[in-house]
């Protein structure tokens, strides 16, 4: 059975008694549905915010400049340290710092699942290429 038919068939029971407790009448139950959309309504926006913002931001062709300008900043940086600070792995480290402030910024105005979402659109490309 799928979550949403557990919820809906699940019956409270009380501790004592294992009985079904009495508030299971539909006026209570239309109550709980009310409380949850209503409960559930400002992550839809916030979910719904962020599907639009990724979608702008992919049409505009921002994440793959982003990622562009991140990577040839991270190569600048890399290139102006001495020889003894350079691994194999400079620029993936200093790229990552640079997601980091990034993440900041963008997650700003969002909340966590909204940030989630548009982080995974926008910082991995940088991290994965």
């Amino acid at each position: 059975m799928n979550p949403c038919g557990i919820s809906i068939w699940h019956f409270p029971k009380d501790d004592e008694t294992d009985k079904v407790k009495s508030n299971t009448e539909p006026k209570s139950w239309l109550e709980g549905f009310d409380t949850a959309s209503r409960n559930a309504l400002s992550i839809i926006v916030a979910c719904a915010t962020a599907g639009i913002l990724i979608g702008v931001i992919t049409t505009s062709g921002l994440s793959t400049k982003f990622t562009r300008i991140v990577i040839e900043f991270s190569d600048t940086i890399e290139s102006s340290l001495p020889a003894f600070m350079i691994t194999d792995n400079t620029q993936i480290y200093i790229a990552l710092v640079l997601t980091v402030f990034a993440c900041l910024l963008l997650g700003l105005g969002l909340p966590t699942t909204a940030t989630y979402v548009v982080l995974a659109a926008v910082i991995a490309p940088v991290l994965t290429n």
